[in-house]
């Protein structure tokens, strides 16, 4: 009887638990390793980022010395729901500011996807408070051929009747940002149609 009433209460002998120890070293460990996986992941979504504001940055600058080479196109900043993906688009024909869809006659001639909807894109004009997101409109930007200033930029999509953008008429600029973890923009002047990023 002594026998069993030592095996029921021997927890050294009993080797079916851990002890407090053992579980702080494990706990220990998953922490470090979620940390490092976590640091991974947010400077692959950082990357990412990056990477859709230069390539929607060079896409624009494309645009502009196909503008004063004159050679009439548009660029197009846009989020396509089906395909769940931030697009960059050029266009071969011309944009007026009375438009408000993409011209029937346009042609597409280069298409770059960003990034997909965990990249959150925004727009946002100097004139107007609003940010646009780019799930509920489209951005479009020309240039002028013989100056190379933003002639037309407009949002297309929700609201876009209550959102002023500038021309190198009215003046002002437009910041286009992607956030994942940390935030990229591109900067864009309609006096002169000079962009930056930052």
């Amino acid at each position: 009887m002594q026998e069993c009433k030592k095996k029921k209460f021997n927890i050294r002998g009993n080797k079916k638990g851990v002890t407090l120890v053992e579980l702080v070293i494990v706990i220990t460990i998953l922490a470090v390793l979620g940390a490092i996986a976590g640091g991974s992941f947010a400077s692959a979504w950082n990357a990412r980022a990056r990477k859709a504001i230069y390539v929607a940055d060079s896409m624009l600058a494309q645009s502009k010395v196909d503008a004063l080479s004159g050679r009439e196109n548009f660029y197009v900043l846009r989020f396509d729901a089906t395909e769940n993906t931030y697009f960059c688009d050029l266009y071969k024909g011309e944009f007026k500011s009375s438009d408000t869809s993409i011209p029937a006659g346009a042609i597409l001639t280069k298409s770059e996807a960003l990034g997909n909807k965990h990249l959150r894109m925004t727009c946002v004009s100097s004139l107007s408070p609003t940010v646009n997101n780019f799930e509920h409109g489209k951005l479009v930007i020309s240039f002028d051929s013989g100056t190379g200033k933003v002639a037309v930029s407009k949002w297309l999509g929700i609201s876009a009747s209550s959102v002023e953008f500038p021309t190198a008429t009215s003046g002002g600029r437009i910041t286009i940002s992607a956030r994942s973890v940390s935030e990229y923009n591109i900067t864009l002047y309609a006096l002169t149609g000079e962009h930056e990023v930052a």
